[in-house]
Parts: structure tokens; C-alpha cells; sequence
């Protein structure tokens, strides 16, 4: 069992089902939801100033970016689990959407995959991992756009 924490944002738009489905389907995929273990995710919508804020302090980049991860998740076999928070700017989703031509929804569920990756440890600072993690990220997106259009 999973539960995720989804603190509300200004803009109705944004479907909490949406979410849990994306992260129930990753963390499915990935193996890390199994039967018998319980397990917490936050997700937090913030400001585009206060994101911006929080990835000078902890990236060191100052300039507002589209998700900060905090994870938590170690490999334990105890249960409960906090696997960490995602913390998504809105704004910054939305304009990177229009950039792409892909619009809101589509960039918020990438996005969203390529946070829960971090979450549970992958990366992309080499070329190797990158790759990985991307090839990853389109699977993911594709299925999940089939499943919602």
C-alpha cells in the first residue's frame, strides 16, 4: 500500500487521481510497491520564487527549476517506508509544457516520473545513467499517455 500526500494547489486543474496514478504505476514498474509493504510519498506544489530559493541553497543553481527531490527511501525490508518528498513548481511545468508543445499534463506526468527515479536512486550525472534513466522515463511516459488519452 502506498499513500501519497498531495498539498493542494491554487490551480484546480491539477488532478490528485493523476498523480497517485503515475506514482502508483512507477513505483509499481520499479519494484518498490510489493505486496505487504506500506509506504508514504510527499508531493508539494511551490512557488516559482520559493523553488528557486530552494535550488540555490541545495543545487547551488539559482534559477527556478520544475522539481525538487528530497529522498528518503533507503532499501529496508521494514514497513512503514517514507520514500522522500517531490516538491513540483507549476509554473515552471507549465512554461516548459509550452515550450515542448505538449501542454501541461503530458510535462507534469514526465516530470513527475523523472522525480520518483531520483527518489529511489537513479541518476543522470554520467552518460551511462542518463541514458538509462531516459530510456526509463520515455516507457513510462508512453504507457501513461496511452492509458490517459
Amino acid at each position: 500500500m502506498i499513500e501519497i500526500s498531495i498539498i493542494p494547489t491554487k490551480n484546480k486543474g491539477i488532478k490528485g487521481k493523476l498523480l497517485k496514478s503515475v506514482c502508483k504505476y512507477v513505483l509499481k514498474k520499479m519494484g518498490i510497491i510489493k505486496k505487504g509493504n506500506h509506504l508514504f510519498l510527499d508531493i508539494a506544489f511551490i512557488s516559482r520564487e520559493k523553488m528557486r530559493e530552494l535550488n540555490k541553497k541545495y543545487r547551488g543553481i539559482d534559477r527556478a527549476t520544475t522539481s525538487l527531490c528530497f529522498p528518503f527511501f533507503e532499501r529496508a525490508n521494514s514497513s512503514p517506508v517514507h520514500l522522500g518528498q517531490i516538491l513540483l513548481c507549476e509554473e515552471v511545468i507549465r512554461k516548459r509544457g509550452e515550450l515542448h508543445g505538449v501542454g501541461f499534463e503530458r510535462e507534469l506526468m514526465d516530470v513527475l516520473i523523472h522525480s520518483l527515479l531520483h527518489l529511489i536512486g537513479y541518476d543522470h550525472k554520467k552518460d551511462k545513467e542518463r541514458e538509462k534513466m531516459r530510456n526509463i522515463q520515455r516507457e513510462f511516459l508512453k504507457e501513461l499517455m496511452r492509458r490517459f488519452s
